[in-house]
């Protein structure tokens, strides 16, 4: 989201928000909901908020001291057109865009069309008013056809993935595919670790190329809960001197790490709540980077990799088809500079930042260009003079 906003032009941006992140940085306006939960639909007044909504169908629909603290924020803001950042929070804000004649996009990112979807409340509530939003944006191709069996028409749905700013990951000079054979090769991986990203099948894959070729090491870059039996693991396998932790990082950080690397692996799972991967950023920053990717075909990661082209995509839980992809490409230098140029050039031109952000603000404005006047004046809070 701040990639977003940081490469539009056309629009004076304001940020409503229920929580902002301590290094945000940003020019715009924010406002800041800190007295409010914006997850309230799951609280202890969700059946309040759903009788309040029962004749809507929008049972997530603000009410009450949210929707009156958000009415006149929205009144203040006069906003020509709003983006609202994943499912519920488009649901919430509905009501209020659609009684003041406010075109709203609704930006679905991952949870809200996967696991998001086991509550039927939700479900419901989508089903019934994802033809009210002036548009929906997925970042991937299946989550257009989720969305396309709850009811939204496909040409109202626009595939806008997530990107990154190539600039930021490029190597200054082109990969040297000729590295020579005898040379130590560097696989990385990079994620939250937890159970759905598989990190524990990606050590499983990697001891086996290490029975290859031993001239092999591993970078996991992150944190998260499942450390401790990750490092466990490592033990168990004999893989001390081969793989490293670095822990939570900064961005820069990472990009050294990238550039430092010949080969990115990433074994996303489907969740057993349902949740699948939305669309895989750090597979981006990889491929903006210069590596060939050996990654799982599941979500929206098929729309970046394309097996034999920039990298290889093995079902999830294989981890002999991962270990035979790893040491394919270990033992290929030529195929690795190969496809890691590939990869690079694909993320060049389909999920580069600037140029994404560009197609978004070109939907946003058609949507300004294309609705009627705002009638602030129906609010029933008019605000003081706007800061």
């Amino acid at each position: 989201m701040r990639r977003q906003i940081q490469h539009m032009s056309a629009f004076e941006i304001s940020i409503l928000t229920w929580s902002l992140a301590d290094d945000f940085d940003q020019s715009g306006e924010i406002t800041v909901l800190d007295t409010l939960d914006w997850n309230s639909h799951a609280g202890n007044g969700r059946w309040l908020r759903r009788a309040q909504n029962c004749f809507s169908f929008n049972f997530y629909g603000v009410t009450g001291q949210e929707k009156r603290l958000i009415t006149n924020t929205i009144a203040s803001i006069k906003p020509d057109v709003v983006l609202a950042h994943f499912g519920p929070t488009a649901l919430k804000l509905l009501p209020i865009t659609k009684r003041v004649k406010i075109p709203l996009i609704a930006h679905f990112h991952g949870y809200d069309l996967s696991s998001g979807l086991k509550n039927h409340w939700y479900r419901w509530s989508l089903q019934t008013q994802a033809s009210k939003f002036y548009a929906s944006i997925v970042v991937g191709e299946f989550q257009k056809t989720v969305l396309s069996t709850l009811g939204r028409d496909e040409k109202d749905i626009y595939c806008i993935p997530c990107g990154v700013p190539v600039s930021d990951f490029e190597l200054k000079s082109p990969r040297k595919p000729e590295q020579p054979l005898e040379a130590k090769v560097r696989f990385i991986s990079v994620g939250r670790l937890v159970k759905q990203k598989g990190f524990d099948i990606v050590l499983r894959a990697f001891a086996r190329v290490l029975k290859t070729e031993a001239n092999c090491e591993l970078t996991i870059v992150g944190s998260g809960p499942e450390l401790p039996r990750l490092r466990q693991l490592v033990q168990e396998l004999g893989l001390d001197i081969h793989v490293r932790f670095t822990g939570a990082i900064q961005q820069l950080d990472v990009v050294r790490h990238m550039h430092d690397s010949d080969i990115y692996v990433q074994h996303s799972l489907p969740g057993t709540d349902g949740s699948i991967e939305g669309f895989g950023v750090a597979i981006t920053e990889s491929s903006a980077s210069g590596l060939p990717v050996v990654a799982t075909n599941t979500g929206g990661i098929p729309d970046q990799i394309v097996t034999g082209l920039n990298g290889f995509l093995v079902e999830p839980h294989d981890e002999h088809a991962m270990g035979q992809r790893m040491l394919e490409l270990a033992t290929n230098p030529a195929t690795r500079g190969d496809m890691g140029l590939a990869g690079y050039q694909r993320a060049q031109e389909q999920f580069n930042t600037p140029t994404l952000a560009k197609r978004l603000e070109r939907l946003m404005l058609e949507a300004v260009q294309g609705s009627t006047t705002v009638e602030l004046n129906r609010l029933s809070n008019p605000p003081g003079p706007k800061p």
